[in-house]
């Protein structure tokens, strides 16, 4: 995690609820397996499930689906000082998990637990390793140190090679609804208006909405994704749209229209849309994942170039009202 000063107690967000309870009544029943791929959309909260159900696992004394917020463990494990857990992700700017973290992270759990009787490793963007990572990773997969829990966290678990996810229990963690969003940004933020506006532009991502409104980028976000907005759905023109993300990061960029473009999808696929627009946003789609990984994995595209031709693409497959 970015900052080890965690509650007492940690809870996953309400929409996961059901799901985490299911996994916890698996391990007060000793069924939990020893991998878990937990599959959860950007900005849904998953890391939040993640960590809870982790601090639970690390607890001495559980209670009520949580861990106790009072024993030695969850106070070490809320310093991030606990000797039997690890939370790998990607370092130093980087967009990937680097092979040398991934044998590290072995190397841990191959010892024996001090704290507890378990030990618990998370990879968090455990899609974004490359086949070297993931193969590091096959062996602790295939043989497992006993008392040894392995959480891997993805948003794309397809982008996982098959002999690892062969080898989890793939979770599926739900994405909110409006409802679900606009409740958790009520009790978070308070009564706004900017969260309608986000929500309606941004989608359903209260936890990206929350961060943008505390740090006060909310209004420069709301812009950028507007011109998105406007460029897929013929409103707005390419130009207006490539000024105002001229200087943004790539990666920033194409999660950004990856995201838009969904939401249009889901939007022509509601109306009924079955035409070309929607095989155009497919394939579009397909070139915006190639890229991004393309990105992880090192590339250094030009970002003008990138923003330019990317927008133009979407406005002449996609942009046309209706």
């Amino acid at each position: 995690m970015d900052e080890w000063n965690l509650p007492d107690v940690s809870r996953g967000v309400p929409w996961h609820a059901s799901t985490i309870a299911k996994l916890v009544s698996q391990v007060e029943q000793n069924q939990l397996g020893h991998a878990l791929l937990l599959e959860a959309g950007r900005h849904s909260g998953g890391s939040l499930s993640a960590l809870a159900l982790a601090r639970l696992l690390l607890c001495h004394a559980p209670e009520g689906g949580l861990n106790c917020g009072r024993c030695a463990a969850c106070e070490l494990s809320r310093r991030g000082a606990h000797g039997d857990f690890r939370w790998i992700a990607p370092q130093d700017n980087s967009r990937v998990i680097k092979v040398d973290q991934v044998r590290q992270a072995i190397d841990f759990l191959a010892k024996t637990a001090a704290y507890g009787r378990r030990k618990v490793l998370v990879f968090e963007s455990a899609d974004s390793m490359n086949q070297n990572a993931f193969n590091a990773l096959l062996k602790s997969l295939e043989e497992p140190p006993a008392g040894s829990f392995l959480l891997l966290l993805a948003s794309r678990a397809g982008a996982i090679p098959a002999t690892v996810r062969s080898r989890c229990q793939l979770v599926k963690l739900s994405h909110p609804d409006r409802e679900a969003s606009l409740d958790w940004l009520q009790r978070t933020m308070g009564d706004s208006q900017d969260c309608e506006s986000l929500l309606e532009v941004l989608g359903e991502v209260p936890l990206l909405i929350e961060e943008l409104l505390k740090d006060g980028r909310a209004e420069s976000v709301l812009r950028r994704r507007q011109a998105l907005h406007g460029v897929l759905s013929g409103t707005s023109s390419v130009s207006d749209a490539t000024e105002l993300w001229r200087d943004q990061e790539t990666g920033e960029f194409l999660l950004a229209l990856a995201d838009t473009l969904q939401a249009r999808l889901r939007t022509l696929g509601s109306e009924g849309a079955l035409d070309g627009r929607m095989r155009a946003g497919f394939s579009l789609l397909d070139e915006l994942l190639r890229l991004q990984r393309a990105l992880e994995t090192g590339a250094n595209p030009s970002r003008e170039l990138i923003v330019e031709s990317l927008l133009a693409k979407s406005h002449m497959r996609l942009g046309v009202v209706g």
